[in-house]
């Protein structure tokens, strides 16, 4: 058993006053899954989850963290989220990254329906032009 600890650190000054922060996530995790990739133009499923591991895929409830980040100076990544019932998409900037702390979602194309949380299934990337992202995955 290993601790992950994650520490984000906003350093910013407004008119003279500092208002940057510091959080800190830490998490028990048993190993991890880091790997640096190049992208092509169409989405590739990089992450799996399911009932049993298998090649790429993660048993579900057992990964308590995921970053991906972006190494290109200039393209942009699209990430895309797919559960059982919907898919969402998340645009990574150039030297952007995403992070999620949890497997579970759900997403609705209105704003008047109330989300029920469910596992994903995948986790898919394309990128703007042929370039290298990072991802790094802590599992239980």
């Amino acid at each position: 058993m290993a601790t992950l600890t994650v520490t984000i650190t906003e350093a910013v000054t407004l008119n003279g006053v500092d208002r940057g922060v510091t959080n800190t996530l830490t998490t028990a995790i048993t190993g991890i899954d880091h790997r640096i990739l190049e992208l092509s133009t169409s989405f590739i499923e990089y992450i799996r989850f399911g009932a049993t591991v298998g090649a790429g895929t993660y048993k579900n409830t057992t990964v308590p963290y995921v970053r991906i980040t972006n190494l290109d100076s200039s393209a942009y990544l699209t990430v895309r989220l797919r559960g059982a019932d919907y898919t969402s998409f998340l645009k990574v900037p150039a030297k952007g990254s995403i992070l999620l702390t949890d497997q579970t979602m759900d997403a609705f194309g209105d704003i008047t329906s109330s989300g029920t949380l469910a596992n994903l299934v995948s986790i898919g990337i394309k990128t703007s032009v042929v370039s290298d992202a990072e991802i790094f995955v802590g599992v239980v």
